[in-house]
């Protein structure tokens, strides 16, 4: 590979907190409001223009859609909810006792979390390099449009999603091969469907449950949760691509969820574009997934007018801000869940709650 060298420069020091959390997603807000509330000084950094991660990014409104009379010790889930409907974001989500997080309005909602928590924001600023001192990550260096600038903390948090601080420093972690890794996701939103004739196809014909979920995928449940609602649709978008209405593609695979049906004509979180064999990590292979995402996804628009009543008429509202990954690296550290633990709801002395899956529970 071709190589330059960079010349050396003097960075300026942006900030220097206790806190800074890298990345703005649930675990990013979390992080920095909880250290916050510690009475920590906390910087947030992100490298879009709004905080919320897959929420706000790339649409994935169905929060806490595991919750069927389920218990809760609180924490920032619940007060996430809240915020939104403090915004007007209101939506029941429609397998759950939940709220859905409205993409769009949880944009305002985060933005006002973090002010009433006395966060200090930076948004479209990326984190390119971490800065260690005697093995201890001591900050980042960040490329934005001011430039190159540095910003030192105590404590760095990486929650990128894709261990990207970590890898920065250089911290030992895994990645499967490309092949193996779980499916990439582009998410979209329509407008226009008779919501009501929708909802009648879906009581009366379709009739999707948990169970249905192992078309495309191989899974393994207890059992107990399989007859249980779930907003899962395959059938119309398999017999679109066998009838040639829209082409199959290699590496993609049509089908899959949505999460809110509104009075207003509006069905969101459509979950039903899934792209195989992209590396997260490499620039190359995310060009090529949103692309490639977005193709389908608007041959997905045509299966739905085609094929679910109610979607006649549909039009497509919009695309989230950007992929939705699900796999990357993974950090290697000090223990990593097992295929047991998941299916057996493992406990550990420093478990903070056990995750109630479709069909498992596992430890936090």
């Amino acid at each position: 590979m071709q190589t330059i060298h960079e010349k050396e420069r003097e960075i300026p020091v942006h900030a220097s907190v206790e806190v800074l959390v890298v990345g703005s997603g649930p675990a990013g807000l979390a992080a920095a409001i909880a250290a916050k509330r510690a009475g920590a000084d906390v910087l947030i950094l992100e490298r879009y223009g709004c905080f919320g991660g897959v929420i706000s990014q790339v649409g994935v409104e169905g929060f806490a859609w595991y919750r069927h009379g389920t218990i809760e010790a609180g924490g920032l889930v619940p007060e996430f909810e809240e915020m939104s409907i403090r915004v007007g974001g209101k939506n029941p989500e429609c397998q759950s006792t939940s709220q859905a997080l409205d993409a769009e309005m949880f944009k305002y909602a985060a933005d006002r979390m973090v002010e009433e928590a006395g966060i200090r924001p930076i948004l479209h600023c990326t984190a390119v390099e971490a800065i260690l001192e005697n093995g201890f990550i001591k900050g980042v260096i960040t490329e934005s449009k001011s430039g190159r600038l540095a910003i030192l903390a105590q404590r760095v948090i990486d929650c990128t999603g894709d261990a990207d601080i970590v890898a920065l420093a250089g911290a030992p972690y895994t990645k499967a091969p490309k092949s193996e890794l779980m499916s990439v996701t582009t998410m979209f939103h329509c407008k226009g469907v008779d919501t009501a004739r929708f909802k009648e196809y879906v009581k009366n014909e379709l009739k999707p449950t948990y169970k249905d979920w192992g078309g495309y995928w191989s899974i393994q449940t207890t059992g107990k949760e399989d007859d249980l609602f779930s907003p899962y649709f395959e059938r119309p978008f398999v017999e679109a691509v066998t009838e040639g209405v829209v082409p199959g593609e290699k590496d993609v695979c049509l089908g899959g969820t949505w999460s809110t049906v509104t009075d207003d004509g509006e069905v969101t979180q459509l979950n039903v574009v899934f792209i195989s064999n992209i590396d997260c990590t490499d620039v190359e292979d995310l060009t090529r997934a949103e692309i490639t995402g977005r193709r389908n996804a608007m041959r997905c628009v045509e299966v739905l007018r085609k094929k679910v009543p109610g979607f006649e008429n549909a039009k497509l509202r919009n695309f989230g801000m950007t992929l939705g990954c699900r796999e990357s690296r993974k950090l290697d550290g000090l223990y990593r869940l097992t295929q047991q633990d998941v299916m057996e709801q493992g406990r550990f002395a420093d478990s903070i709650g056990i995750f109630p899956s479709s069909s498992t529970g596992s430890a936090t």
